[in-house]
């Protein structure tokens, strides 16, 4: 299994030693924002399919405003079980992309301190990956045509760069 989270933007930093880890004092707080969170809740993906990954960041995408570049990190699920987090299961996405919207669940009760070692487990053991715009583009296209996500619920604003 393979969690995602589609990031605000991308990181990078040095690669790591096998049994290194991250100093979370080296990186920078902007870092944070990538993992927004609403009274203590956070959303992720979680895909037995790795090569689903780029699928979810596409559904996620379909709810900007905007047509930009995607960027998002994965996860191996041992990595994260490790952090022994609430995990809130019944609620599902609310992306236009029902195959997607099944893959999602909540991180219920999250602490700063959960926070900060969620984020450290990412940046010290997740891939980050890019999807350039040009490639959303033509995949919301696709998949809107082929009715595999709903377009009623994307933004009018991306809809006129999508079909411009």
């Amino acid at each position: 299994m393979t969690l995602v989270r589609v990031l605000r933007e991308r990181w990078s930093h040095d690669p790591l030693v096998e049994g290194e880890t991250i100093d979370l004092n080296n990186l920078s707080a902007d870092i944070f924002r990538n993992f927004e969170c609403k009274k203590g809740c956070i959303s992720i993906f979680e895909a037995a399919d790795p090569a689903l990954a780029p699928r979810i960041a596409i559904a996620i995408a379909a709810l900007r405003k905007g047509l930009d570049d995607v960027h998002y990190c994965t996860v191996p699920n041992n990595d994260f079980t490790e952090l022994a987090l609430e995990e809130d299961r019944s609620v599902k996405g609310e992306t236009p992309d029902g195959v997607v919207n099944q893959l999602h669940f909540d991180v219920r009760n999250l602490s700063a301190r959960g926070l900060s070692r969620l984020v450290e487990i990412c940046a010290a053991r997740g891939e980050t990956h890019t999807i350039r715009a040009r490639e959303v583009k033509s995949v919301l296209a696709r998949m809107i045509a082929d009715g595999s996500i709903q377009e009623a619920v994307i933004q009018p604003s991306l809809k006129k760069v999508l079909f411009a």
